[in-house]
């Protein structure tokens, strides 16, 4: 037998004595059920709570109930009072701390407006490095762009593929390197390499934004082409989505059916721009090494 001196108080959860166990002073809880299968020498109290005693309960005191059931099994033995008080017939058992609606709504706003501020930052961040990579490497991006518009089925294709295979081939390169003795200080080079690759998708995404940009500017009717605006444009356009698929989730459970549909939008929008940017840049290396094989001049882009 497991003898516990002391009261046993808990706010905001529940309280359990299970068989066997022996509590020499009061069980309180409040805000949360109690369960009792074992033995209190003192009182048993909820407060916006229910309270069970098992088959096996031995409660010495009184049991109190306020504004929750009270559910005694037949073998339990009580030596005081068991009484219920009821708050106008409204039973708090199900406004428990855990379980309230309002602390859950709180939480489920609270949470969406730290995932939109998140977004927001997100897109701040991407419009940033796009517009570095306009101002370091203007024409490639350009290239980019121009090639993800007039072949995009392939360069998605070329983007996946090199998705698919990144990994293993990464996997492969590290397997052989450790296996080599000249090739260990090589594998100091794979994050450089892991960070060119980055860099290469960044360009292709800013291509295809900027791409993007260009035909919202033709359409909007608007003379200014700064390349800096248009890419700008570009990406809010891509990451539209997304943005909305957060806003909407502000508004609670009514619009969550509109935040999710948004979300996967927004998911599947992104995705695009980023793999077939990078096929672009792939299928743009790929042309230019065939041009110097063949001795032609590349075709312009």
């Amino acid at each position: 037998m497991d003898r516990r001196n002391g009261d046993r108080v808990r706010i905001g959860g529940d309280v359990t004595v299970d068989a066997g166990e022996v509590i020499d002073g009061d069980v309180v809880a409040i805000g949360g059920p109690v369960k009792v299968d074992g033995e209190v020498q003192g009182d048993v109290v909820a407060v916006g709570g229910s309270v069970t005693l098992g088959p096996t309960a031995v409660v010495e005191g009184d049991v109190t109930v306020v504004g929750g059931p009270l559910h005694r099994d037949p073998g339990a033995q009580v030596r005081g009072k068991a009484q219920e008080v009821s708050l106008g017939g409204i039973d708090f058992g199900q406004w428990t701390w855990r379980r309230n609606p309002v602390r859950q709504w709180w939480r489920s706003a609270l949470g969406s407006a730290f995932a939109f501020v998140g977004t927001l930052v997100r897109v701040a961040v991407l419009c940033l490095f796009t517009a570095l990579v306009v101002l370091f490497g203007r024409d490639y991006m350009e290239g980019a762009g121009t090639m993800a518009a007039a072949s995009s089925l392939k360069a998605g294709a070329v983007g996946l593929l090199a998705q698919v295979l990144f990994l293993p081939l990464l996997v492969i390169t590290c397997v052989v390197l450790v296996m080599t003795i000249v090739g260990i200080p090589l594998l100091l080079l794979l994050p450089f390499v892991i960070l060119g690759i980055a860099v290469l998708a960044l360009v292709g995404f800013t291509g295809v934004a900027y791409r993007v940009g260009t035909i919202a500017s033709h359409r909007l009717g608007l003379a200014d082409q700064n390349p800096y605006a248009v890419t700008v444009i570009g990406v809010l356009i891509v990451m539209l989505p997304v943005i909305l698929s957060r806003l909407a989730s502000l508004g609670g459970g009514v619009l969550f059916p509109l935040a999710v549909t948004l979300g996967i939008a927004g998911f599947v929008v992104e995705y695009l721009a980023w793999t077939i940017g990078f096929g672009a840049i792939a299928l743009m290396r790929f042309r230019g090494r065939n041009d110097s094989r063949t001795g032609e001049p590349s075709p312009a882009v």
